[in-house]
This record gives structure tokens, C-alpha cells and sequence, in this order.
């Protein structure tokens, strides 16, 4: 008779083992994948980026999200769109966008009046954004020059936002007979140009100012924030991003994850041991 219970005994000593073995297991798998869960968790968003314009702008479609595979491009251009109708374009986008260019004024007329208002409604509509390049118009036309004039005066009036002097990176061949619109080789440049501009904009180089051929960013000291590029040689666009907001904290908050584990593993392991060495003890000690 007194084997039952004996087998009794053993069975609860192996049901416990058997948990405790899960347990472990449990816990070495998740300190694991630990890491990898908080990576996906926080990994960062692919930069967006949205352009809104005429039909200038509206040559380059296609070519400026092939210039920035790692964005997500939304490209929003219309023929003879005037800037009017700009707070509207980005009312159907939302403003959840790294970068708006705006590439609008051509199709506004003479008259700085009319115009002046219509940027600066534009303007006050992106303020939420963090970076904002208003491309100037090539003056082929004798009021462009006052509607550029425009642009670098409203856009001084708004800290998110800089001009992408398109008039100076024009190169000849990149537009057609009416000065204006793009050839197929102005449509390739243009993008380029654009996506160099996006590039810099979100991680701009250390120093304010490069050599007259290369592209520069006037100090915030002048009447307004210009991105320019030398009419005769356009600037090569960056290659590269700088590293994504946030990746340092990723990494962190992985290795946090990764010694929290470890801790785990290490008490569960202590309590096993404690387990099993009070077992034997007991097992050694008589009993009537």
C-alpha cells in the first residue's frame, strides 16, 4: 500500500519539473524575441513627402519618387492651377507629411496684390508642417520676377518654410520654347534638383554656406531662406538621409528589453535551484 502513495509523490515531482521546464522555456524564447518585438514596435515611419503644383512641376511626375525611394511620394499637380487653390489641394492630403514643395505662381497673374495673399494663405495652412520649399518660377515672363519677389517675402514671414531657387538651377535644355515648361532633360533635372532639396532640408550639412557651385543656404540673418543652386551647374542631389529620428532611443530601449530578460532568466533559474535543493533535503531527512 504505501507504494501509491510513493507514485503519487513522484508524479507531482514531475508535474512540477514539467512546469518549471516551461517556465525556463517561456522565458529564454522571450528574451529572445524580445529585441526584435521592440524594433518592429518602433521602428520609424518612412519619411512622406508631398507636392503640390502646376503644370511646371507636373513634367517631373513620376521621375521625383524614383529620386526618393525611401519616401513615400504624393504627387498632386494640375495644369494652369493657380496658388488659390492651394489651402484646398492640402486640405484633401492632410498634413501628416515630412516635406511639402510647392511649386505654384505661374498661373497667378501680375499682379502682387492678388497674389501676395494667396501664398501667405498657403503658407499659414502648411505652418504645421515641419519643412515647407517653395520653388520660384523661371522669369520668363518680366512679372515673374515680382511674383519670386513674392515668395521670398512671405516665405521669410514663416519659420517652416525656405525657397528652392529653380529660376538660378535652371540649366539650358531643361525647358521649352515658352521658357517655362519642362523638356525631357528639364524633367530629370528637376527632379534631382527637387530631391536634393527634400534630402537637405531634413538633414542639412554642418556648415551654412558651400562654394558658388555647389548648393547653399543663405544664414538666417538675411531678409529670407533661400535653397539655390548656380544657374550654370546644378547641384548634385544628396544620396543620402541622415540616420532616422529615433534610432538611438530604438536601440536602448531594445537592450533594456534584453537585460530585463536576462533578470528574469537569472531568478528563475536561482528559484529552480532553491526548488530542487530543498527537494533533496527533504528527501534525506527521516520520517516515521
Amino acid at each position: 500500500m504505501s507504494s501509491v502513495p510513493g507514485a503519487a509523490r513522484c508524479r507531482r515531482r514531475g508535474a512540477v519539473a514539467s512546469t518549471w521546464v516551461v517556465v525556463v522555456s517561456v522565458v529564454v524564447l522571450g528574451a529572445a524575441a524580445a529585441p526584435r518585438a521592440a524594433a518592429v514596435a518602433r521602428a520609424p515611419e518612412r519619411p512622406r513627402l508631398l507636392v503640390i503644383g502646376d503644370s511646371i512641376i507636373l513634367g517631373t511626375n513620376g521621375n521625383i519618387a524614383a529620386d526618393l525611394p525611401d519616401w513615400d511620394v504624393v504627387f498632386d499637380a494640375a495644369v494652369s492651377r493657380s496658388t488659390a487653390v492651394g489651402p484646398d489641394v492640402l486640405a484633401a492630403h492632410g498634413t501628416n507629411f515630412s516635406v511639402v514643395v510647392v511649386a505654384l505662381g505661374a498661373n497667378d497673374g501680375a499682379s502682387p496684390d492678388v497674389f501676395a495673399p494667396r501664398v501667405a494663405a498657403l503658407l499659414d495652412a502648411l505652418a504645421p508642417l515641419p519643412h515647407v520649399v517653395w520653388l520660384t518660377i523661371h522669369e520668363a515672363r518680366p512679372y515673374y520676377a515680382q511674383a519670386n519677389a513674392v515668395i521670398r517675402d512671405q516665405v521669410a514671414r514663416h519659420p517652416n518654410a525656405i525657397v528652392g531657387d529653380w529660376n538660378a538651377a535652371i540649366r539650358p535644355g531643361d525647358v521649352g520654347a515658352d521658357g517655362l515648361h519642362l523638356t525631357g532633360q528639364g524633367s530629370a533635372g528637376m527632379a534631382a534638383w527637387v530631391a536634393g532639396l527634400v534630402r537637405l532640408v531634413v538633414a542639412p550639412p554642418p556648415t551654412t554656406t558651400t562654394s558658388s557651385t555647389t548648393t547653399s543656404t543663405v544664414p538666417p540673418s538675411t531678409t529670407t531662406t533661400t535653397v539655390a543652386a548656380a544657374s550654370s551647374r546644378r547641384a548634385a542631389p544628396a544620396t543620402s538621409v541622415g540616420s532616422p529620428a529615433g534610432s538611438a532611443t530604438l536601440d536602448d530601449s531594445a537592450a533594456s528589453v534584453t537585460i530585463w530578460w536576462i533578470v528574469a532568466v537569472v531568478i528563475v533559474v536561482v528559484g529552480l535551484a532553491l526548488v530542487e535543493s530543498r527537494r533533496r533535503r527533504r528527501r534525506k531527512t527521516p520520517t516515521d
